[in-house]
């Protein structure tokens, strides 16, 4: 399986409410992220379910978290970022590399 753009962008958007809701517990009722913290928040979330479904271990699950926190800080397009760092971690049989 290679992970692209879209398809990560379709199962991000059809979990959004379940991946932000930890995000909203403490903060006032209607309160919503802008679309960009939106987009950091719920793909963070499922690129950690990803690589725990894919059995990659647990050091070098926060080493992919960690590149993905880093470099999104300077990419505009975080689906592509999180679709790179799976296909680099991923083989294409869904076992870690």
């Amino acid at each position: 399986m290679t992970y692209t753009e879209e398809s990560i962008r379709a199962s991000v958007k059809a979990d959004e409410a379940r991946f932000l809701a930890p995000w909203r517990e403490g903060r006032p009722e209607g309160y919503t992220p802008g679309p960009q913290m939106r987009d950091l928040l719920c793909i963070g979330a499922w690129l950690r379910e990803e690589l725990t479904r894919s059995g990659v271990s647990d050091d070098e699950r926060r080493k992919q978290e960690r590149l993905f926190n880093s470099f999104s800080r300077g990419r505009e397009d975080l689906f592509r970022l999180a679709a790179e760092i799976l296909n680099h971690t991923v083989r294409l049989d869904g076992q870690p590399v």
